[in-house]
């Protein structure tokens, strides 16, 4: 081997000049206290940094205690507060759902008490405009650089979509819920768009524009934090919640972040959910309302390019109740080869 530039004037071998170098630094352990240390670097860090080994004066030596009783603790008290930050975070949501006898009141709070309200988050969720409202109509967006796997017209109605989210924030608390409700479908897209081929690069530029501007790890939790909300839908629907098994998700709609928060312990979450709202009796319909099912608006934007049955493998949902519910309330209006003369004002109107 060839022979480099030592520091110490040593003739041997690699191996016992390592063996050397490491018998030096384990005396130079034993005998330097911490304060000799920080007091050569802070008096003249030019000289130390200058100083020979062999010029380094040796002071006493100083004892560090360890107390393996005392420092377990903190550490357990420190992975204690990570782990139960999505618990807090869930009793929250929870507080925020109000019991069937308070749901009227909490439509009304919310800005979703009435049919004619239904109708234009409906229209947005759907990705149409109405007049009077605070959506425009797309005039077009941006695409990313697409891969030889995506699906152009797939990814093209996803940015489409995505860029309206963008668009229904700070118009009051209706806005507000509608627009995070909005992201939640769109983060459910995305995931759909994935299960069918198209390239995780695409649909992390879709949700860095239309999302957040994050690393493929957050985009990731984002993307498991939704499915993990469309698996509670889907119990719900089991539990006998009917429409308003998505209506929890409008009415007390959270941030993408916070849904990510949840996967941290998904089991004990859904566990903790499902228990705490517990069964009831409640229809798939109201009158004159139309769910807010979250399977039927993905399927109305993405066309017959995604099939209802790819979606709700991939979401959880159960696919004969779930095409039911979208023969019943989407199907009639919006023939999907003819989105844009969809128009859920079609529906009976209230007397």
């Amino acid at each position: 081997m060839e022979c480099r530039h030592r520091l110490w004037d040593f003739h041997g071998s690699d191996a016992e000049y390592i063996a050397m170098l490491e018998s030096k630094l384990l005396d130079a352990e034993c005998r330097l206290s911490v304060q000799a240390c920080t007091s050569c670097l802070s008096s003249n860090s030019t000289s130390c940094s200058t100083t020979s080994p062999g010029d380094l004066t040796i002071h006493e030596p100083e004892f560090v205690y360890y107390h393996p009783a005392r420092d377990r603790q903190k550490n357990e008290k420190r992975k204690q507060r990570g782990t139960t930050r999505w618990r807090v975070d869930l009793n929250n949501f929870l507080g925020l759902i109000p019991s069937m006898d308070k749901w009227a009141q909490k439509r009304i709070d919310t800005g979703f008490s009435t049919v004619e309200k239904n109708r234009i988050a409906i229209q947005i969720l759907l990705g149409r405009s109405t007049e009077g409202i605070f959506m425009s109509e797309d005039t077009g967006c941006e695409l990313p650089k697409l891969k030889s796997t995506d699906k152009q017209s797939m990814i093209a109605r996803g940015c489409s979509y995505g860029s309206l989210s963008q668009q229904a924030r700070e118009h009051g608390i209706f806005t507000m819920l509608l627009a995070k409700f909005h992201q939640l479908v769109f983060i459910s897209y995305c995931t759909v768009l994935l299960s069918v081929g198209n390239s995780k690069e695409s649909i992390n530029w879709m949700m860095r524009r239309y999302i957040s501007d994050t690393g493929p790890k957050n985009l990731k939790r984002y993307r498991s934090g939704c499915l993990f909300v469309n698996q509670c839908v889907a119990s719900l629907l089991d539990m006998g919640w009917g429409h308003k098994s998505w209506e929890v998700f409008l009415l007390c709609a959270q941030r993408p972040a916070r849904y990510g928060r949840f996967t941290d312990a998904p089991t004990e979450c859904h566990k903790i959910f499902t228990e705490r709202l517990g069964r009831t009796n409640v229809p798939i319909s109201e009158d004159g309302w139309i769910p807010y099912c979250i399977p039927s608006i993905i399927k109305a934007y993405a066309g017959e390019d995604i099939k209802m049955e790819e979606i709700c493998v991939c979401l959880g949902y159960d696919l004969e109740l779930i095409s039911g519910i979208h023969r019943t309330f989407f199907t009639p209006f919006n023939p999907f080869h003819h989105f844009s003369h969809f128009n859920p004002f079609n529906y009976i109107r209230p007397a």
